[in-house]
């Protein structure tokens, strides 16, 4: 069976790929996200993940493609777009929030270039004398509506103070430079963090976790209103989360160490799964529910790894279809080094991957080439035969627009065994040959 472009292309995005998990295909791959510190040169840089179960992480890269200073990575796919916000550190205090007021955005088709941005929050809640420190950004989309969820403090040296959490509405999506002012989210207390919103059906459910590095609940509200009122009081989960065995054989595990970076994806049905960290070490976490929310089972909780050790950082999770044309994408950002080792292998055996080699293709051309002279009628051409058996000998024809002038020499001899010779002056004369080739013969007929 001979081997066509897209079956060579297939076989390099198989072996590019090769995602953690084998067995059956999957419905959904998974990219996550985040900026934490799972490896020091990615330390409070964009890391990106790519997964088939969402709790073992390969990475797209070793080293940083979005270099500007980002935590709190949260990811969303507008188009062929990837785009995400991020806490930037516009003020570079190292502290991991901004305190001018600002969050990074940013954007690319391959997950590789990016095109940065800073989007300044603006309204009466931002204040001109004291720094305006902003963290977390969250994106939240409803219908064709695109919100990012933010964390403000104004209060000097505390970024855990007031106001709190609000949001902004983007109004030109896909080019992202046009917001609304920054509004409070009504009923939440002002040391709330980490907003994330999920719309099931009417009801919206909000979770915050409760700020401060010594107490660290997360906080689980619901609304059928809108997504920005009407919220109740929270409902406190993971009380019991650090009696579940993957947090106490964890090094993260600590009897005080609190819970953040809340991420809430839905699996169908009833089954949902929380992503969280545990703050003091950031190592990352998920546990499931099957009764939508209203319980999160123990036995589920599992820390999640990136190349096989443990993840750190606040980051979100985009699920995309297995099928979906960006997910190539995706896996061609695979980080380099493994993509060089494995690109190595295929080239040490490429026959092994249905592959042709270069000299299969020097091959195949001398094989082609000869096939069209030993045959050329078979692909439309002429025979040398044909060609001389039409030519009147030696260049004759000198052509200027669509004319050409004939010039005609009669030669003799007396016995064809004589060579011929020149018999008188050339006769000339002029014919139109429009076009581009023709085929002249000249034949003697009868005289009339």
């Amino acid at each position: 069976m001979s081997r066509t472009a897209s079956q060579i292309l297939v076989a390099l995005l198989a072996a590019i790929i090769a995602f953690a998990e084998t067995g059956a295909a999957q419905d959904q791959v998974f990219i996550r996200a985040n900026t934490g510190a799972t490896f020091p040169q990615l330390s409070h840089k964009l890391s990106l993940a790519i997964s088939t179960n969402g709790v073992d992480w390969e990475s797209l890269h070793t080293t940083p493609t979005l270099t500007n200073f980002s935590r709190d990575a949260s990811i969303l796919r507008h188009g062929n777009e990837f785009v995400t916000v991020y806490s930037d550190d516009f003020s570079l205090n190292s502290f991991g929030y901004s305190t001018n007021g600002t969050f990074g955005l940013a954007r690319s088709t391959d997950l590789i270039n990016w095109q940065a941005t800073h989007v300044k929050l603006r309204g009466p809640l931002l204040s001109n004398a004291i720094p305006n420190n902003t963290w977390a950004p969250e994106w939240f989309v409803e219908g064709t509506n695109y919100y990012v969820l933010v964390r403000l403090s104004t209060t000097k040296g505390n970024n855990y103070g007031p106001p709190g959490i609000g949001y902004m509405q983007c109004y030109d999506p896909g080019t992202w430079s046009n917001w609304s002012d920054f509004t409070l989210l009504p009923g939440l207390a002002s040391n709330e963090n980490d907003p994330f919103i999920l719309k099931v059906g009417a009801t919206y459910h909000l979770f915050t976790d409760d700020g401060g590095p010594h107490s660290g609940k997360i906080l689980h509200r619901q609304s059928t209103t809108s997504a920005f009122d009407g919220y109740g009081p929270p409902a406190i989960i993971g009380t019991n989360f650090r009696q579940a065995e993957a947090l106490t054989k964890s090094s993260a595990w600590w009897q005080a160490t609190p819970f953040e970076g809340q991420f809430v994806l839905p699996l169908g049905g009833n089954r949902y799964r929380l992503y969280f960290q545990a703050t003091w070490w950031d190592h990352c976490f998920a546990i499931e529910s099957t009764d939508g929310m209203e319980t999160w089972d123990l036995t589920t909780m599992r820390q999640l790894t990136y190349d096989g050790v443990p993840a750190y950082g606040h980051g979100s999770v985009l699920a995309i279809e297995a099928t979906d044309a960006l997910l190539p994408l995706a896996a061609l950002a695979r980080r380099a080094d493994q993509a060089i080792s494995e690109v190595q292998t295929i080239q040490a055996n490429p026959n092994a991957y249905n592959l042709y080699t270069g000299a299969d293709l020097t091959n195949s051309r001398t094989a082609g080439r000869a096939d069209v002279t030993r045959n050329p009628v078979n692909y439309g051409l002429y025979t040398l035969h044909m060609i001389t058996e039409l030519n009147l000998g030696g260049i004759m024809l000198q052509k200027t627009g669509s004319n050409a002038v004939v010039n005609l020499q009669l030669q003799t001899t007396p016995d064809l065994s004589t060579p011929f010779t020149n018999h008188g002056e050339p006769v000339g004369f002029e014919v139109g040959l429009p076009g581009d080739k023709h085929f002249l013969r000249v034949r003697a007929v009868d005289p009339q």
